[in-house]
């Protein structure tokens, strides 16, 4: 059925075969009451039918406008009026409003949280919050509580005087923990190895270097495990909110599939980060000591195998 949308449109597109001037002001002055007539209908259908809240209608129509004049031109009259057409086209655009509008609010969220709420998030069992909150943990600064006068520390104490290849262990052990070390630390472990603070803040320094890159890349998984978690957090809401609703399975499937998929792939980038618990590799250790990273591989072993011994009693 033809309406008188519709007749205009038409009217518009043989007019845009017309060379005359007189056409080409009457055609122009056409197409500016057609441009008008969908920015109303874009801005107004989506609240009508309630897919849509009036306050979003103004970001739908800067998302749609520029491809108004588009379906003006490329319409074609078969059996279905322009009415029609614009009612099926704000439908389906509106659905894919929403979903970027959903993906965007998610990403906006991730990007600015703190990773160290994000992370504490991990062992919660409520859901989290979609918005941006403010760092709630206070930066503890607790005193050096390490000590010289256990069992297990005079043992390795001896066992680093009698032996340089045990000392040097040792050392590539501290190496391998520099990004949690504080300046107490490397005053304390220093007197303990009976070598200079700055000795042994240039090897610790050092490493640092080293493991730039290492950090980086740890860092960058560790923001797609959130990534994927947070997802993962979405849906469960999503799913436990339409669940209760009972709706209908056709609904329901796309969102067990989304929550399998994201939980799948956060577990996988958990396992990852959990494998990367060192900032600088057993190779670039090897090369900031001059010696085979096979050296290095075995003698960590040997001693995280010692220090465990002392550590449960039997040593």
């Amino acid at each position: 059925m033809s309406t008188d949308l519709t007749r205009k449109v038409l009217l518009y597109q043989q007019l845009l075969k017309s060379k005359d001037k007189r056409d080409q002001v009457r055609r122009n002055k056409l197409f500016r009451s057609l441009v008008n007539t969908c920015h109303i209908f874009f801005y107004t259908y989506p609240v009508k039918i309630r897919m849509l809240k009036e306050e979003d209608a103004s970001e739908l129509l800067i998302y749609i406008a520029p491809r108004i004049p588009t379906m003006i031109r490329t319409f074609r009259y078969d059996r279905i009026s322009f009415d029609l057409y614009l009612r099926k086209i704000a439908y389906l655009q509106t659905k894919c409003f929403l979903k970027r509008k959903k993906r965007n609010e998610r990403r906006i969220w991730y990007e600015f949280s703190p990773i160290n709420d994000i992370d504490d998030c991990f062992a919660s069992d409520s859901p989290y919050p979609y918005e941006v909150l403010e760092a709630t943990r206070v930066e503890a600064n607790p005193e050096l509580n390490w000590s010289t006068e256990t069992k297990a520390s005079e043992l390795v104490r001896q066992k680093i005087k009698r032996s340089k290849i045990f000392r040097r262990r040792f050392i590539h052990l501290i190496l391998l923990s520099c990004d949690a070390l504080s300046a107490q630390h490397i005053a304390f472990l220093a007197e303990y190895l009976g070598m200079g603070e700055q000795e042994l803040a240039r090897l610790i320094s050092g490493a640092h270097e080293c493991s730039v890159d290492k950090r980086e890349r740890t860092r960058h998984l560790a923001g797609i495990r959130n990534m994927h978690f947070c997802r993962k957090m979405f849906y469960h809401r999503e799913l436990a909110m339409l669940e209760s609703y009972h709706a209908d399975p056709l609904f329901l499937d796309p969102l067990r599939r989304h929550y399998a998929y994201e939980d799948r792939y956060f577990k996988e980038r958990c396992k990852e980060v959990q494998d990367r618990p060192n900032s600088i590799t057993h190779r670039q250790l090897a090369l900031l000591s001059g010696i085979p990273k096979g050296t290095v591989d075995s003698g960590l072993s040997t001693i995280r195998s010692f220090l465990d011994g002392i550590m449960d009693g039997s040593g």
